[in-house]
């Protein structure tokens, strides 16, 4: 039996007017990715933002091995979220924890290292051509989906590019020294899963246990 891995994954906020509530929510997608990978979510609470006590707690029980920002909602639409995966990139950089920032989550890692984000014209509802891969990703896959609003400036300090989509934007990259991924797409929105993707999150583990 494979190793099994545990990862803190963090939710979109979703505001319902009728019903005056405030929702974290997750696509079920992104949980069945994960455990086909051998990893093991839990989701993390926005409202933890609240109190770091009460979130380090939290993790503290959990003991991740890894941390997943998800995908959803635009930067600094939702405090909460931010505040919540802020404290989760610091805490995976102190305890030198696997990260794979996904869509809202690469942004959240450029953003988070000190990078400008910029409007990406058409990348909602599409499929974009990869070019330019580095030498040693090109298990990488050759189109990914699109649906964002938002892209990097530029790479942001201390990472590294893996990839650029056909119209010029960072697609995925890596950091230097830490064990961490960003991708712009959602690899749970693919049907099937792309063996590609889920071999890197499992090597993304394997390197560092």
């Amino acid at each position: 039996m494979q190793k099994q891995f545990k990862a803190v994954v963090s939710q979109r906020i979703d505001f319902f007017a009728q019903r005056n509530e405030t929702r974290d929510s997750l696509d079920q997608n992104l949980i069945r990715w994960l455990v086909t990978a051998n990893v093991l979510p839990f989701v993390v609470s926005n409202i933890f933002s609240d109190s770091i006590e009460v979130l380090n707690a939290w993790l503290g029980v959990i003991q991740p091995q890894l941390v997943i920002l998800s995908g959803g909602n635009d930067i600094g639409v939702y405090t909460t979220r931010d505040k919540t995966e802020t404290f989760l990139l610091n805490w995976a950089q102190a305890n030198k924890l696997p990260l794979l920032g996904i869509c809202r989550g690469m942004q959240m890692v450029s953003v988070w290292a000190g990078e400008s984000l910029v409007s990406a014209p058409n990348h909602v509802g599409q499929h974009l051509l990869i070019k330019d891969k580095s030498a040693e990703d090109q298990d990488l896959p050759e189109s990914v989906n699109s649906y964002h609003n938002y892209s990097l400036r530029n790479v942001p300090n201390g990472f590294k590019p893996l990839a650029w989509s056909e119209d010029g934007y960072l697609e995925a990259m890596k950091h230097k020294e830490l064990p961490w991924e960003c991708w712009m797409w959602h690899p749970e929105r693919e049907n099937p899963f792309h063996e590609c993707e889920i071999n890197r999150l499992k090597r993304l583990l394997n390197e560092n246990a």
